[in-house]
């Protein structure tokens, strides 16, 4: 019997939802308000931007052109024919295809750099450190991370999250790793339950649904990721607000 590759069943799970992570146009919004004013025409830098709900929410809330990096081509082909679908025009938007931790952007440096839910895969620190060099001068950046919102969350919640993201750190922390690297905390902004399900965890829930119909077959080793989020929305059910995404807006204090 002929199985499919875990990691592939991941992508095509992700490729299926509205979003790749928690978000809302309402919480990018309010991150973008956090934000000092920008140029009337900014260049922007969404890293990690998946399939791009959030660049296109980016693209209504200014005048500029945004620079969508991604690792995965498939997302950024979504990208790009949502962006068609919405006929924007093609001097707005760029997608590349990039490591958020080794990015080559032609010597461009941004007004902002947006990333929603992607930093974790580099870390805080190695972020906001590698990031700063792409940055222009007195140029801004927007990131949101999970985050603990108590010092003493449930054990089944940090049992989970100790095992999946030991780095996993408070507010405090990560504005006190972004005041060590030299930026100004302009302010953050805490997602809501609602930001985890609307677009997120209840369309994930339907879609792994189906892939359990549909491929029971040839799941094979794919069953246990399906469980992982399975057990994830479990424990994000029963958090009670121990942790969530929090939004980071940061300027550089050149």
């Amino acid at each position: 019997m002929t199985t499919i590759d875990p990691f592939k069943i991941m992508i095509d799970l992700m490729l299926r939802l509205p979003r790749q992570g928690p978000g809302s146009a309402r919480s990018t919004k309010a991150a973008f308000d956090l934000l000092d004013p920008l140029p009337q025409k900014p260049l922007i830098f969404d890293l990690g931007c998946g399939a791009g709900t959030q660049t296109l929410d980016l693209l209504d809330l200014t005048d500029g052109q945004i620079v969508a990096v991604d690792l995965l081509q498939p997302f950024l082909d979504i990208l790009s024919d949502r962006a068609e679908a919405k006929h924007i025009p093609e001097h707005r938007l760029r997608t590349q295809t990039g490591d958020i931790g080794d990015l080559d952007l032609h010597g461009q440096q941004a007004d902002l750099i947006w990333s929603e839910g992607a930093i974790y895969n580099i870390g805080v620190e190695t972020g906001l450190t590698h990031w700063r060099q792409h940055l222009k001068p007195r140029g801004q950046i927007a990131f949101s991370e999970i985050t603990w919102l108590t010092s003493t969350p449930n054990a089944r919640a940090k049992s989970f999250w100790d095992e999946g993201y030991p780095d996993m750190k408070s507010v405090d922390e990560n504005c006190a790793i972004a005041e060590r690297l030299g930026y100004k905390v302009l302010g953050t902004y805490t997602l809501s339950k609602d930001d985890w399900w609307q677009d997120f965890y209840t369309p994930m829930k339907r879609e792994i649904a189906d892939m359990r119909i549909k491929l029971a077959t040839e799941l094979g080793a794919g069953r246990k990721i399906l469980d992982n989020l399975e057990h994830e929305m479990e424990v994000f059910e029963q958090s009670d607000g121990d942790y969530s995404y929090v939004f980071y807006a940061l300027k550089a204090d050149d």
